[in-house]
């Protein structure tokens, strides 16, 4: 079996198989190769049923941005025309410019990065006007596993992939990020802060985690 290996100075092992099925191997400096590989052996059934898993839903199968294919906008599925428009508008389909066809890739990504900050940033200021929150700064990310981030400058981070999530997905996460500029960690404090906003945030994160592998293009 294929797979990678990331050392670090952490202290402990992990198997992760990812959204393509592949599995990535986090282990500390001084761990062999040797150990990592008898270690797999023994996980072997574990990594076939998650990576048979993810196989079976076909959530590990990249966008061919041909005719007929199902994206995600807002949580709401469209599939993409290729017609003779001048630019990708949205509408009952997704359309796209036939005469941009071979760049679909990456004007699609192009045109989800615009999107994702005019609906975050209007989502920013709904609830840092309704909370008395307030951040220095709101830029996109494009990070494997943190939909959002705030630093101790009160700089949020959002990825921008979460364009295709439901609005509602959108708001916990902003509430989140909005959260930390007043509570820095995780404590029981910085939730209670986060469920006066989204009473039912819990469903949120596990929507987030149910789902998140279909957030991607």
């Amino acid at each position: 079996m294929e797979y990678k290996i990331v050392r670090s100075k952490r202290k402990t092992i992990s198997l992760i198989v990812d959204e393509k099925a592949n599995l990535i191997v986090r282990a500390p400096l001084r761990v062999t190769d040797s150990y990592l590989s008898n270690l797999i052996s023994k996980k072997m059934n574990w990594i076939l049923k998650k990576q048979n898993e993810i196989l079976k839903k076909g959530a590990f199968k990249e966008k061919e941005f041909v005719d007929g294919e199902e994206f995600l906008y807002l949580g709401n599925k469209y599939v993409m025309k290729v017609d003779d428009c001048s630019k990708i508008e949205l509408n009952k389909y997704l359309f796209f410019p036939k005469k941009y066809f071979k760049k679909a890739r990456l004007l699609i990504k192009q045109w989800y990065i615009k999107e994702a900050l005019e609906v975050f940033e209007e989502r920013m200021e709904v609830y840092a006007k309704m909370t008395g929150w307030k951040y220095s700064n709101f830029t996109l990310s494009n990070a494997k596993r943190q939909w959002g981030v705030c630093d101790n400058r009160k700089r949020i981070k959002l990825n921008w992939k979460l364009i295709m999530a439901p609005l509602s997905i959108i708001d916990y996460v902003v509430v989140h990020e909005l959260a930390h500029t007043i509570q820095p960690n995780h404590s029981k404090k910085f939730w209670l802060e986060v469920e006066n906003i989204i009473p039912d945030y819990k469903l949120k994160r596990k929507w987030l985690k149910d789902n998140s592998k279909y957030l991607n293009i």
